[in-house]
């Protein structure tokens, strides 16, 4: 019935959304446009979801809507609504087990409310069924995770019910978080009538190369203080915008005693390759990360008393992630950031921070050849966090960023020896839908707070071959973005990475070089492997046996790691150490992630006392 073919036309953005904590009281209103004449609505009242369905459809045919962990038709939660002569419509549950009819579950969950059918051939139901049925083996539990929303439209035979394949164009998957709420955010043409514009951008024409990213100078207008109030992607021809992985804005700063404008002004207008620039450009003068926006994402609003500060004449640098898998060199795209900006100043500033792995110590995030729920991770240290201001800063929103292995995120909170519910989870990661998730509420960060972003992947899909941190969408990040209020200058980013000579030594390697921006070293000791690509020896040359395997993932999520914490100093990279924090008491927020919340606290405890 279903297939995992993606007919994705979605006319209302959502970006606005949260997570929810076990004690507040759940209610969303949602709305989306599948298809010209294709509604589906949802209201959530605590434990019970409300879908109401309208389209077009005849006697004689079907309308589907289902819920599926990761598009696929196996194991999808499927409801049908039957149109017979006369009108009538029925409702049945049905759960998927291949790419073949659905078959009717034992337990019918969906529960039909209402219907109605009218000559114009619109059809209209509503249905509802229990966040969680407690029917793990045919339902999918609705969760805060992403989820797929999965939908098709297709014929049956009215006397015996049979239901017959859907047509091509008539079927479609669409990655949703169900229980964030319809913040009604506005669309680009909308925004740009209500608040001013800048629009930095610029049009390239793709090299060949599998991954480009590109660094780009603007100034900001020549205007008073603004305060921006959203942003959004802009790319033309549109058809190109799945050539464009993620875009970030940096604010640059001189060197002190240098004129901004004497500094910077040669570069603006320019474009640089990030890595492989064989002209020097000023990147280690715009580190200051303001926002970012990546793949599936839309548009995103700060909440309406909230703006990020644009000072007149600044300098500012956008780095563009371009994915050409093809190696096609006649693409050529116009890409850059819509920033909506206000005259009226908010009365609170916002920030972001940068919580994760340091991608550009590329081998020191490696995931073996075929491993399965294989987690790495990555702190930001209560040494780093010390430098928040004694009443903390408040998060209202959090993107988790991995690429195509990732296929579990979360972000951890610790304090005073206490784990906090996590700031961020998603069970069922989807890197073709990243969005700045608004939390339903507000979560503070304190001083001396400890934060791990815990990242769980699958190399199975490359057939034998590794994953090392790089910045291709087949390499891997472990970070998450973090918008928060009031903002502050003294910490940007906050992170670790494993020791790379450590892991140098686990694979039997002991010296490597790496050309400018390259991830697959080249070894050069010990002498038998010199010549040899990094990820060769890890492909090919290491015994990856179950204890073998288990001692390095032991080592990738517990072993100590070198901290980082910008644009603070007096943290010494070199010198400062980091890991799991000692957890002395913690609450159920570990259900479901590898061993378990107790066993793998007692085992944080054991390794903290180790190593």
């Amino acid at each position: 019935m279903f297939s995992t073919t993606v007919i994705y036309t979605v006319f209302l953005v959502f970006s606005e959304t949260f997570f929810t904590t076990a004690s507040s009281e759940l209610t969303v209103s949602r709305e989306l446009r599948i298809q010209e004449n294709f509604l589906v609505s949802w209201i959530v009242n605590n434990d019970t979801i409300i879908f109401n369905v309208s389209t077009e459809a005849k006697p004689g045919e079907y309308v589907g809507i289902g819920v599926s962990y990761n598009g696929a038709m196996k194991g999808a939660d499927i409801g049908i609504a039957k149109i017979f002569p006369g009108g009538i419509i029925s409702f049945e549950d049905r759960y998927g087990i291949d790419k073949v009819s659905p078959i009717l579950d034992k337990s019918q969950d969906w529960h039909l409310l209402s219907s109605n059918f009218r000559k114009e051939s619109t059809v209209s139901f509503q249905v509802s069924r229990l966040l969680n049925t407690g029917d793990s083996a045919q339902d999918v539990e609705i969760t805060e995770d992403t989820l797929r929303l999965i939908w098709a439209t297709g014929k049956f035979e009215t006397d015996t019910g049979k239901l017959h394949y859907h047509e091509n164009g008539t079927r479609g998957v669409i990655p949703i978080n169900f229980l964030d709420p319809d913040m009604d955010t506005p669309s680009h043409e909308e925004l740009s009538n209500m608040f001013d514009l800048w629009n930095p951008k610029r049009k390239t024409h793709l090299s060949r190369n599998e991954t480009t990213y590109i660094c780009s100078f603007f100034k900001s207008p020549d205007i008073p203080k603004r305060h921006v109030i959203g942003f959004g992607l802009e790319v033309n021809p549109i058809e190109n915008l799945r050539h464009v992985h993620h875009l970030d804005l940096y604010r640059c700063s001189a060197p002190s005693g240098t004129s901004p404008t004497e500094f910077f002004a040669p570069f603006v207008g320019n474009d640089y390759d990030c890595s492989y620039s064989p002209v020097q450009f000023p990147f280690e003068n715009c580190l200051q990360f303001e926002f970012t926006w990546s793949e599936g994402g839309g548009i995103t609003l700060f909440p309406e008393n909230m703006g990020l500060p644009l000072q007149p004449n600044e300098y500012y640098m956008t780095q563009t992630h371009y994915d050409n898998p093809h190696e096609r060199d006649d693409i050529v795209l116009e890409t850059g950031f819509n920033i909506y900006l206000t005259s009226n100043l908010r009365p609170i500033e916002v920030g972001q921070l940068y919580v994760g792995f340091m991608t550009s110590k590329s081998y020191a995030l490696t995931v073996p050849p075929n491993s399965t729920n294989f987690t790495v991770s990555s702190h930001c240290s209560s040494p780093c966090t010390s430098n928040l201001p004694p009443e903390g800063i408040n998060t209202f929103s959090v993107m988790l960023h991995s690429h195509n292995s990732g296929r579990r995120m979360q972000l951890r909170q610790f304090r005073s020896g206490t784990e906090l519910p996590p700031l961020a989870k998603d069970d069922y990661y989807d890197f073709n839908y990243q969005n700045n998730r608004r939390l339903r509420e507000t979560r503070k960060i304190m001083p001396g707070d400890h934060l791990t972003v815990e990242c769980v992947y699958d190399t199975v899909w490359k057939g034998g071959k590794s994953v090392l941190g790089g910045r291709s969408a087949r390499d891997e990040m472990c970070i998450a973005f973090l918008l928060y209020w009031p903002r502050i200058e003294n910490v940007n980013l906050c992170g670790s990475y494993h020791d790379q000579e450590q892991v140098l030594n686990f694979m039997g390697v002991e010296k490597v070089y790496q050309y400018q921006g390259e991830v697959d070293a080249t070894i050069i000791e010990p002498s038998h492997l010199a010549g040899l690509k990094y990820s060769h020896v890890v492909e090919n040359l290491m015994n990856w046996s179950l204890p073998v395997r288990e001692r390095y993932q032991k080592f990738a999520q517990y072993g100590e790691q070198h901290a980082f914490c910008h644009p603070t100093v007096g943290l010494n990279e070199s010198m400062a150490k980091t890991a799991y924090p000692k957890i002395i008491l913690t609450r159920e927020s570990r259900a479901g992630w590898n061993i378990g919340a107790t066993g793998i606290i007692v085992m944080s405890i054991i390794l903290q006392m180790c190593l």
